[in-house]
């Protein structure tokens, strides 16, 4: 016993330089989004709550489903578009008013760049919008006439580039949003559920998604009934 401990000690005294730790480029993982999935459930819940609120402006400004989604759709194409150094209108969408909840969402899709994995996270559209600001302007119009029904706000399209980390860190699949780290919130896990975050490299990195939270199944009947997100 006495010989192997010395010869370790011996090994451990051989001078062979300096062993430098040299970092390496952070590997990129593309998280793509759909608007088209349990954003759904949103809408129709956006809708039936404005019906219930106030029957008579439902009826007056006969906001559609299908308009609500594509606009929504708009504004988070918008939203990829700046956070990937596209040019946006930024002055003309200082005039758009988006439900609160909404925007809390557009703010937290963005790059993260999480040094503690060595991973960069970079939002995309799986499928982009091709609405028009014309037609843009006309949804935001109707909107405007449910502020005070809703909580609405203007001029608040997200200005940081940055993401959040709890968000852009997590990714729909198979039937579970999962992670690679500990999310600090459940809304964050809805967020990620209702613009059904997926890595565009599922079969490369889906392994290091180890951590497992809610199932679809369960965020979509939670978004259909809670009222506080509208």
């Amino acid at each position: 016993m006495n010989n192997e401990r010395m010869a370790g000690a011996s090994y451990a005294s051989i001078d062979l330089g300096n062993s430098k730790r040299i970092s390496v480029p952070m590997e990129t993982v593309i998280v793509e989004i759909d608007a088209h999935h349990l954003l759904n459930d949103y809408v129709r819940g956006f809708i039936r709550e404005a019906a219930s609120r106030n029957p008579w402006r439902a009826q007056q400004t006969e906001l559609k489903e299908r308009e609500l989604m594509d606009y929504i759709d708009y504004l988070l194409t918008q939203r990829i578009n700046y956070v990937n150094g596209n040019t946006v209108p930024w002055q003309s969408l200082k005039a758009l008013w988006i439900p609160s909840f909404v925007q809390y969402a557009l703010s937290l899709i963005g790059i993260v760049e999480d040094r503690e994995y060595g991973i960069k996270l970079v939002p995309s559209m799986r499928a982009e919008s091709k609405m028009k600001f014309s037609d843009a302007v006309v949804i935001s119009d109707k909107l405007s006439l449910f502020d005070g029904e809703f909580d609405m706000v203007r001029d608040a399209m997200p200005r940081d580039t940055s993401g959040n980390t709890s968000v852009m860190s997590s990714a729909v699949i198979g039937d579970y949003v999962r992670s690679y780290r500990v999310t600090e919130h459940p809304i964050y896990t809805y967020v990620a559920a209702m613009l059904d975050l997926k890595l565009q490299q599922e079969a490369a990195f889906q392994s290091l998604y180890r951590f497992q939270y809610d199932d679809i199944a369960f965020i979509h009947t939670a978004i259909s009934q809670v009222r506080k997100l509208y």
